[in-house]
């Protein structure tokens, strides 16, 4: 009877240590199956908004627009307009893409400014080495007909 009441005691402990571990696999499990999950941005200290624009002129005077129109082999450039953010050194480079009728791919070598400053309050970028209009890069330059754009990345330095 002794005998049957370690038999009893053992196979309750076994089969509790089982429940147990099957659990912490079926939790692993299941955490992986609904991770990871991934949020929306956070901006911290960073630049608070910008958007781009395009211009058939490289002139501060002209007309910047969100989209533009141009012949195959015209002269386009592009801006960055910061409206305040970061305050600081930072290295803006542009990037241009080309729709390939599934998305955007990046087309081309990526331009990248050399250490500017940004002030932390409205600013416009231009893809030259000191960020200033002086020597913009004019991106229509070499291109076929299609649809492009540019995407910003801006790095503190």
């Amino acid at each position: 009877m002794n005998h049957t009441k370690k038999s009893r005691k053992l196979l309750l402990v076994a089969t509790t240590l089982m429940i147990i571990a099957m659990a912490s696999v079926l939790t692993v499990y299941a955490t992986v199956l609904f991770g990871p999950f991934t949020g929306g941005t956070v901006t911290v200290g960073g630049v608070s908004s910008g958007s781009i624009s395009y211009s058939g002129t490289n002139d501060v005077g002209a007309t910047w627009t969100s989209t533009l129109s141009a012949a195959t082999g015209a002269d386009w450039f592009a801006m960055l307009e910061i409206t305040g953010g970061y305050h600081g050194s930072a290295t803006v480079t542009f990037q241009l893409q080309q729709n390939t009728g599934s998305g955007w791919s990046n087309f081309g070598t990526a331009f990248t400014t050399g250490t500017i400053t940004l002030s932390g309050s409205s600013q416009n970028i231009y893809a030259s080495s000191d960020g200033t209009i002086t020597g913009n890069k004019n991106w229509g330059t070499g291109l076929t007909g299609a649809a492009y754009q540019i995407i910003v990345t801006v790095n503190s330095a």
